[in-house]
Parts: structure tokens; sequence; C-alpha cells
């Protein structure tokens, strides 16, 4: 792999992730990030020299994603990891409809910006990347304008597999979360879907996957398979 990215980078949790399984020295150029909050975004250059991941081979920027993205004219990404801020409020201004991110599938609704996040890592994936992105429940049903951009992905056969997570799973937040796994290019107009959100233990008051679990889980997406009440391809 040439280059990682996370467009809502956090304290780098999810680059080093990727680090740790890719093999940082198999990922020739690098990290890259881009993070709102300046003490997020200094705590991750930190996480990045503590876990000796050297300054050629990151670039992390402190500026808004949405407004003011700081790798556009990069090369795009082969990989694509993101856990962004759920159900954020933005600006979608006038403009931003011939904003080349958005402009075939529709604007995400000023008071969520999940989509937002969404077709901006879409945008700066390779044809034969991948991206992972960790979403609210409610991006699976809601109408308007998300309804739209939904449509619009799946018609275009971005949508490899949606995973149903169990609730109260990640810290700060108890609601329901999904991780949706996209491609730009596929031959294949199914997608899988994955119900693991009864298949947790609990940790004191939040709720956790186990090794078997998450192994449970990329079995089946990376086999694109149907598992009776777990997993299911649907055209």
């Amino acid at each position: 792999i040439n280059k990682v990215y996370d467009p809502a980078c956090g304290s780098g949790s999810l680059l080093l992730k990727a680090a740790k399984i890719l093999g940082k020295g198999n990922v020739r150029q690098g990290f890259y990030g881009q993070e709102i909050n300046i003490t997020t975004y200094n705590l991750c250059r930190i996480n990045m020299f503590l876990h000796d991941i050297g300054y050629d081979k990151f670039s992390i920027a402190c500026e808004d994603t949405l407004t003011n993205p700081q790798h556009w004219d990069d090369e795009p990404f082969e990989l694509i990891v993101s856990n962004p801020p759920y159900s954020q409020h933005w600006e979608p201004t006038e403009d931003k409809k011939h904003d080349p991110r958005y402009a075939n599938y529709g604007m995400a609704p000023k008071s969520k910006a999940d989509y937002a996040f969404l077709l901006h890592d879409l945008y700066h994936l390779k044809p034969d990347g991948i991206m992972t992105i960790v979403l609210p429940h409610g991006v699976l049903f809601r109408g308007g304008e998300e309804g739209q951009i939904r449509k619009n992905l799946i018609e275009n056969r971005h949508i490899q597999a949606i995973i149903g997570l169990p609730a109260n799973i990640f810290f700060g937040t108890g609601i329901p979360t999904i991780v949706m796994v996209l491609r730009k290019k596929r031959d294949d107009d199914r997608v899988l879907i994955v119900d693991a959100s009864k298949h947790f233990i609990k940790d004191g008051k939040n709720n956790k996957l186990q090794a078997s679990d998450i192994k449970r889980i990329v079995d089946v997406v990376s086999n694109n398979r149907t598992v009776p009440k777990f997993s299911r391809l649907v055209s």
C-alpha cells in the first residue's frame, strides 16, 4: 500500500491500527490525516512519534475537512478509514453543489454531515482502493437528501457491505452504529448486509466485540458470504 488516509483522524487511533495491521514499513508513502480540534491534532502528531512513525512518513493537518480539505491535490488513497463525528452540523453553501465530491450524488443536509464525510472519503479513494467508515445507524433509513445520496451510492455499486454493530460500543455514545465498506469500482451490484449487533460481551457498562466476533465479521465480508441469521447478499 502506498498511502493510508483518515479525514477525521482525532488522536490517530485508526491510522495507528492500520500501521499495526499492515506493518508501517509496508505503507510506502505514509499516513495522512486531518483534524479540526487543535489539541487533538497535536495529540495525533505526538502519537505518531510515540509509535515510531517518523516525520517523513505522516502528514496530519489541522483544518475543517469538509470546507478546507488539505490533501485535495494529492494522488488518491488505497486505504481510507474514518470514524467522523456523528450527525455533525455543517454549512452546505451554494458553491458546494458544484464541489466534485458531492456533485454526482447529492448534498448532505446541514443538520447531519454524515454523508458529506462519506462522499469526501469516496472522492479521495483510488479506483482499486477500499474505504471503511463508522456512521450512526440512521444513515440507513433517513429520507430526504440522505435517501437520494444512498440511492445514488447503491446504483453506482459503491457499497460493498454494511455491518450493523451493537449499541453502546464506542466511548462517549450509546447509539447503534454501522461500519460501511465502500469501493469506487465494483462489478457486483449486490450488497452484503451483516447483523453483528447481537454478538458481544458486556464490559462494565459498555458492550465489547471479542476477537472471535471480529473474525466472524471479517470472514464473511472478505468472502462476500451469506451466513444464516448473520449475513446476506442482497441484490
